[in-house]
């Protein structure tokens, strides 16, 4: 369907730290994010995108201005192709930080653009099993929703639940990172 509308739901925590595993089994030079712009193109391929939405968790500037302000570079960055949506980041007593929130401003966003009729397809980036339930609605509701993971941090679950799903690998990773698309990127699919 050449008209479908199609909106990009991006779990910033775990696209992360896929990139960091991916660097660490494949290729340590890919950079920390792909241009979500250029991968999203890739994933929906001939459709046309809406919009794009990355989650993820803020430092507090005051709490913490140094590593605000380098999350700050990076979300610069990601603002770009991206509408940012930020849950909190608190500190357990061991100084690791967890995110809160983050999912549930994911899970809210894709029913309610749902409900609204804003999109026909979701592509949630993520390969965590939290959002089964989530999908599971938006598909009652009659839209498609298509996963991208990286193969080694899928939910099984979560990818029964979805309607198509699509590995995010190393060739993928550096097509989005190229300054134009490749000719065959461009042609109208199946």
């Amino acid at each position: 369907m050449i008209d479908e509308r199609v909106m990009l739901f991006i779990d910033g925590n775990n696209i992360y730290g896929g990139m960091k595993e991916l660097k660490l089994k494949s290729d340590p030079t890919l950079p920390d994010f792909p241009d979500f712009s250029k991968l999203g193109r890739l994933l929906a391929q001939h459709r046309k995108i809406i919009r794009s939405f990355f989650y993820t968790g803020q430092f507090d500037p005051k709490k913490n201005p140094v590593e605000y302000r380098r999350q700050s570079f990076v979300f610069n960055r990601i603002r770009e192709s991206c509408s940012m949506r930020f849950g909190r980041l608190l500190q357990r007593e061991s100084g690791i930080y967890i995110e809160k929130g983050v999912d549930v401003l994911l899970t809210i966003d894709m029913i309610r653009l749902a409900r609204l009729n804003s999109y026909d397809t979701a592509i949630l980036l993520s390969g965590d099993g939290d959002f089964i339930e989530t999908v599971k609605e938006v598909r009652e509701m009659g839209k498609r929703v298509e996963l991208a993971y990286f193969p080694f941090q899928r939910s099984h679950e979560l990818q029964s639940a979805c309607n198509r799903c699509h590995d995010i690998t190393v060739s993928m990773i550096r097509m989005s990172m190229r300054t134009t698309m490749p000719q065959q990127m461009m042609v109208v699919g199946k």
